[in-house]
């Protein structure tokens, strides 16, 4: 034997693994030996070597678990081999190894006769598989089937109690609610009599009352089963209910230094207890604090590479959720346009109704800030479609997106319609869940208030938040309307707390100067001239010509327009040439001899866009070169913009 053995590693066939065992390096050498066999010789060898190899056929030591299975199925002992996958996969469900407890289940179902107990138990560890994944379409396929097939076997009822979770988990992620509240009230009505699973339904109904916005009962219940795991010992409960408390203290209470601790312990338990998917939700959480609070990409980076490796397909889609909205934030249309349309496929792919429905209005706003109304307005028509009637969901994926289209096509008119509309479906309190309903509150206050509010509400119009975009929001807002009242001061105040918390976020920023920037000059207040060169500099270089026209207008009313002393009606002709305003200026200060580079800082935009003008006024004025450029400026007399 051993002369074999080390001839079979000599031609590598062969190779020494860990703990003094050896393995064949390739599948294919195994299928080719037994390819050699016939049928009676592999299952006489094979069923030798098992019994061999297992002394308890009941207890396999689980380093042997596959190599037993392969021996069993090799010896025609298909109820066996289906045995010791379905052991396999629940333990790759508990380490967190979700894509290959999946696969494990499934060869483990396939061994087994359809209805007998061994298929039946390797279903329910696949379906506890699939709904941890967040695959809720494979679970529905699945899930329903092998339910009516434990009730006629009369299972456990500990058995049935643990399988209608599972669905009541997977109707939740489909924001089928009351199908979610009722499998869990029939599981509790069951009463199994493992206190685990009890408690885990208890949590199961307090999530859904979170979804229903029963913010109370939902924190009492959460308070409940974390008292209660905490006394059984049940660390994965006691971190699922503290990302619960957390998750509404960010959302809810709107207070996201309260709620990063929480975070922080329930993270500190997961990772002592070595729990890999709770580790992974609390991730989420910590995720969107850090969007809200401009902290970085580092968790969400992390957080998607973990859901990779664990193969957790809903959290997958979760933080490429939150990767492209923080790009969006930053300005990075690209990387959130890519972020959100993988997300969205995969969304759809798994049955994640909200997740595609937030998805959806995410890339109406996106389109939104590229400046394309039409076309951010029928994906707001797609988010709706997707959101149906469910409570919230539909003005948050709709309110925002609307919003700004409007704003950035300078239509405020339409901006505070669409604020009213989406406002009348929303409660009287502000809540930021779900996602997105957050940006509608800041961007609908800042519109209520440039359109003329004398006043806004605390609780209905605006929160102390610690949130950095609802709170600079609610500073712009505050102060409009503190302008509009006579306090210049604290206008002034006010408006530069926002608007210096916006600087990473440049085409909010950008916009909310144009508007505050037009009350600033009505009621006397701040430095508008300031704030209206800075957007129409952005917005110009962005592409945005309806906006950077009205901060051009603006500027011209506080004296400091690039073409004040210019005719009306005169502002785009030059010797019967059409020039934009912005080509006029570029051409004026050329005129005076200034490089691309002093002329960019003249006009707030970068050397390569002043490049850019200057090669376009040289097309229309059919120039040579920036000398003639220069002299025929001069010989029109075109205005240089003033300082």
């Amino acid at each position: 034997m051993l002369g074999a053995l080390a001839r079979a590693v000599d031609l590598q066939l062969v190779e020494e693994v860990a703990g003094g065992r050896f393995s064949f390096r390739h599948a294919l050498t195994v299928d080719a030996i037994l390819a050699e066999m016939l049928g009676p010789e592999r299952m006489r060898l094979a069923a030798r070597a098992l019994d061999k190899l297992v002394s308890d056929p009941e207890r396999v030591e689980p380093e042997l678990l596959e190599v037993a299975a392969h021996l069993a199925s090799q010896a025609g002992r298909a109820a066996d081999a289906s045995r010791y996958l379905t052991e396999e996969a629940r333990r790759s469900l508990a380490s967190g190894a979700l894509a290959t407890a999946i696969a494990t289940a499934r060869r483990a179902r396939s061994l087994a006769p359809a209805g007998e107990p061994e298929a039946l138990a390797a279903g329910e560890v696949l379906v506890s598989a699939l709904s941890a994944a967040g695959n809720s379409t494979a679970v529905e396929e699945a899930g329903p089937q092998l339910l009516a097939a434990l009730e006629s076997r009369s299972a456990s009822a500990e058995r049935q109690a643990a399988l209608r979770l599972q669905l009541a988990k997977s109707a939740h992620a489909a924001l089928d609610l009351a199908r979610a509240r009722r499998l869990c009230e029939e599981a509790l009505a069951l009463d199994p009599a493992d206190q685990h699973l009890r408690i885990e339904l208890d949590l199961m109904l307090a999530e859904i009352a979170f979804s229903e916005h029963q913010h109370a009962a939902a924190v009492a219940g959460a308070r409940t089963a974390l008292a209660d795991a905490d006394a059984a010992g049940f660390a994965d409960l006691a971190c699922d209910a503290l990302e619960l408390i957390g998750r509404h203290r960010m959302f809810i209470a709107v207070e996201l230094l309260e709620a990063e601790p929480v975070f922080v312990e329930a993270l500190r338990r997961a990772e002592a207890a070595g729990l890999p998917l709770t580790r992974l939700r609390i991730l989420q959480r910590l995720a969107f604090h850090d969007l809200a609070r401009r902290a970085g990409r580092a968790r969400m980076q992390e957080g998607r590479e973990l859901s990779l490796e664990l193969g957790a397909l809903a959290s997958l889609v979760e933080f490429d959720h939150i990767l492209a909205t923080d790009y969006l934030i930053a300005d990075g249309l690209d990387d959130a346009q890519s972020h959100a349309e993988r997300a969205l496929a995969e969304a759809r792919r798994y049955g994640l109704v909200e997740l595609e429905a937030l998805l959806l209005g995410l890339q109406a706003t996106i389109t939104a800030m590229r400046w394309d109304r039409k076309q951010a307005e029928r994906q707001a028509l797609k988010a709706a479609e997707a959101a149906g009637r469910l409570p919230l969901l539909l003005p948050a994926v709709t309110g925002t997106p609307l919003v700004m289209a409007a704003l950035a096509d300078d239509d405020l008119g339409a901006a505070t319609e669409r604020v009213i509309e989406t406002r009348a479906q929303l409660p009287d309190q502000l809540v930021f869940w779900p996602p997105f309903l957050g940006s509608f509150y800041g961007v609908a206050a800042v519109v209520k208030a440039a359109a003329g509010a004398r006043e806004l509400v605390q609780g209905r119009d605006w929160v102390p938040a610690d949130d950095a975009y609802q709170h600079s929001s609610f500073c712009v807002a505050q102060a409009i309307v503190a302008g509009r009242a006579g306090d210049r001061e604290r206008a002034a105040v006010l408006f530069e707390q926002g608007d210096t918390i916006l600087a990473p976020v440049p085409a909010v920023r950008a916009i909310y100067r144009r508007y505050a920037g037009e009350a600033a000059l009505a009621d006397g207040w701040g430095e508008p001239a300031r704030w209206l060169a800075g957007a129409e500099a952005y917005l110009e270089q962005r592409g945005n010509e309806p906006l950077a026209r009205a901060c051009r207008s603006l500027l011209r009313l506080a004296g400091t327009s690039p073409r004040r002393r210019r005719a009306p009606g005169d502002d785009h002709r030059y010797a019967g040439l059409e020039l934009t305003t912005r080509e006029a200026d570029v051409l004026a200060l050329l005129a005076e001899g200034l490089t691309n580079k002093d002329i960019a800082g003249r006009l707030y935009l970068s050397p390569r866009t002043v490049e850019k003008h200057v090669e376009r006024i040289l097309t229309k004025t059919n120039q040579p070169n920036r000398t003639a450029l220069a002299a025929f400026a001069t010989e029109h007399e075109t205005v240089a913009p003033a300082t």
